[in-house]
């Protein structure tokens, strides 16, 4: 297969997606890049859902309920202590100070499992992060592999598309001249022409193009 510097405007006119696609494939090879498809998602292990649903004060996120009223009672219990206070100290852990705090009464719910779920599960857990962690690995290599030829790809695809752009509008102007401006001219060629020259902008090779192939032009 020729090289698309190779093709003349005619033939790179009538190239189909896949000739194109087979181009940009050569170019990348041309120049040591990979052709690599899309990695395709992984089949996960299911895993069942969360099975207990657990309440707690943000401030205290150590503690967990699984009965809601108790950490109510708890809320209710410790935000009426007068002395609850933080202990920090600032950079010498000997001399350490008590703060200040102030505990809102607060709940927070979230599902998690029960401990005999989470141990039915954990193998699952463990080969979906595998199964994660390598998908993630050839997505990486493919978005890198994909940087790496976007300027053979846009050269390329940029090319093709204005030359087929360049030959639609001049294929329409065949249309347009053979359809209404030889019947208007009285199939006077010359005639013809010197109309359409008024009203469009045309390069003498637009010119050309027109008179060698609007005898042969599909009506658009």
């Amino acid at each position: 297969m020729k090289k698309l510097n190779e093709m003349s405007e005619l033939e790179i006119n009538n190239l189909t997606k896949e000739q194109v696609e087979k181009l940009i494939k050569l170019a990348k090879l041309e120049n040591g890049i990979k052709l690599l498809e899309y990695p395709k998602t992984p089949l996960y292990e299911e895993c069942e859902k969360p099975n207990v649903q657990t309440y707690k004060n943000p401030f205290f996120y150590s503690f967990n309920f699984t009965d809601k009223k108790e950490l109510e009672e708890f809320n209710n219990f410790i935000c009426n202590c007068k002395s609850v206070c933080r202990v920090d100290y600032n950079g010498n852990s000997n001399y350490k100070f008590t703060k200040s705090i102030s505990i809102e009464d607060k709940t927070e719910s979230e599902m998690v499992y029960d401990s005999e779920t989470y141990r039915n599960i954990v193998e699952k857990i463990k080969s979906n992060s595998i199964l994660k962690k390598q998908y993630d690995s050839l997505l990486s290599e493919y978005k890198e592999n994909q940087s790496l030829s976007e300027d053979i790809v846009s050269e390329i695809t940029t090319k093709v598309y204005d030359i087929k752009n360049k030959y639609y509008k001049l294929n329409n102007y065949c249309s347009l001249f053979k359809n209404d401006y030889m019947p208007l001219s009285e199939n006077k060629e010359k005639t013809a022409i010197a109309f359409f020259e008024k009203a469009y902008d045309l390069s003498e090779t637009d010119k050309l193009y027109i008179l060698e192939n609007y005898k042969t032009c599909k009506i658009i």
